[in-house]
């Protein structure tokens, strides 16, 4: 078992990720889609989650969106369709790799989750999504609010643009991701997933409401479970909750993508 920082190009600027790769041979493959303002770590967890799946077979890639992390781009130009190429990239990137090209799953957590979401095709054989966005305006309203203030669209509005701070890093949002984000239904593109889901959610999430996981739950067709975490917030960070999200998230890997 050995890991890998591996580079791949999108649209003319480089992707960053770190490729895990099993001892075995024509081993299933997992892509880890990371949240907003974070990155391919998810401040550790997808580093624990992807090592424990290497551990049991598995080629696991995570990945910085550009405007994210180490890759190339800026956080303010990204839009949606940003994100979803960066994802196509991935998986094009993953299944030149020695791998099964038929068994490649997707963990999408957040904001990941609603890219996992809107993203689906036929070469994604199975989804688990941790405490995904399905409601995107209703989402992005709550987000900076808290960090901003409830004042934030007529700010919006006025300069074209909000700034907000975390962990000491600037990020600024322009009003065309905001008048895009509202025209996304995650709800509908949901529907369309025939894979076997699995959708995590803790159940102290102030960020994104469990209600909105229920509902996304009864859109999606196929084999599906929504499992509560007791005691979670958003993002799985502390110890007990995240090691309960990623054996509930390996459990589903080996069922349905070995």
């Amino acid at each position: 078992m050995r890991q890998n920082k591996v580079r791949f190009v999108n649209k003319g600027e480089e992707i960053v990720g770190v490729l895990h790769i099993p001892n075995e041979r024509n081993p299933p493959g997992i892509i880890m889609v990371h949240g907003f303002t974070v990155d391919k770590d998810e401040s550790g967890v997808f580093v624990k989650a992807a090592k424990e799946f290497c551990r049991n077979g598995f080629i696991v890639l995570r990945f910085d969106f550009r405007g994210c992390g180490e890759s190339e781009g800026e956080f303010e130009n990204m839009m949606i369709e940003d994100k979803l190429s960066d994802l196509r990239a991935s998986i094009k990137f993953i299944l030149k790799q020695k791998m099964n090209k038929k068994k490649l799953g997707i963990l999408g957590a957040s904001f990941g989750g609603l890219i996992s979401i809107l993203g689906y095709n036929e070469r994604i054989k199975m989804l688990v999504l941790w405490n995904p966005i399905s409601k995107t305006k209703e989402f992005l309203d709550r987000y900076l609010r808290k960090k901003i203030g409830v004042d934030w669209i007529d700010e919006m509005k006025s300069k074209k643009s909000v700034f907000f701070y975390k962990q000491k890093k600037i990020f600024k949002i322009r009003e065309k991701f905001w008048e895009e984000i509202q025209t996304l239904d995650a709800l509908s593109a949901a529907e369309k997933i025939k894979c076997p889901t699995l959708i995590l959610h803790g159940d102290r999430d102030t960020t994104v409401d469990i209600k909105n996981s229920r509902e996304l739950f009864r859109k999606i067709n196929g084999i599906k479970s929504l499992r509560i975490i007791k005691g979670a917030e958003h993002g799985f960070h502390d110890q007990e909750s995240s090691k309960e999200a990623v054996e509930l998230s390996l459990r589903w890997f080996i069922k349905y993508l070995k």
